[in-house]
C-alpha cells in the first residue's frame, strides 16, 4: 500500500479515556465526582429558571472546573444522564456551549 494512502485505509479511533467524571444536575443544584472526591453546589435564583439541559451542561462545566487539579491529562469520559448534554459533548463541531 502507498504510504500516502494508508492513512485513509484505517478507521479513526477515539482515544481511551484515563479518568471518568460522573455528573449530574436537578433544578435545585448540581454535583460531580471522581475518585471519592465529591463536588456540588447549588443554582441562583436566575439559573433555576433555565431548561434542565443547560444546566445539565453547566453541571459538566462547574465539575470539571471544580476537579480540574485532581484530573490527569489525556481524554476525560464524562458520564450524564441526559441524552442532549452526551450529544453536544460528542458533536464534532467546536461550538461554544450556549447559555452557560
Amino acid at each position: 500500500m502507498r504510504p500516502d494512502t494508508e492513512l485513509w485505509c484505517h478507521p479513526f479511533q477515539t482515544p481511551q479515556p484515563n479518568a471518568t467524571v460522573t455528573m449530574d444536575a436537578s433544578l435545585m443544584g448540581w454535583g460531580g465526582h471522581f475518585q471519592g472526591k465529591m463536588v456540588q453546589g447549588m443554582w441562583s435564583s436566575v439559573e433555576a429558571n433555565l431548561h434542565i439541559s443547560v444546566l445539565e451542561l453547566r453541571a459538566v462545566q462547574l465539575a470539571l472546573q471544580a476537579l480540574h487539579l485532581l484530573l490527569p491529562s489525556g481524554t476525560i469520559a464524562i458520564q450524564s444522564d441526559n441524552m442532549s448534554v452526551v450529544w453536544y459533548i460528542n458533536k464534532e463541531e467546536p461550538n461554544p456551549i450556549p447559555c452557560v
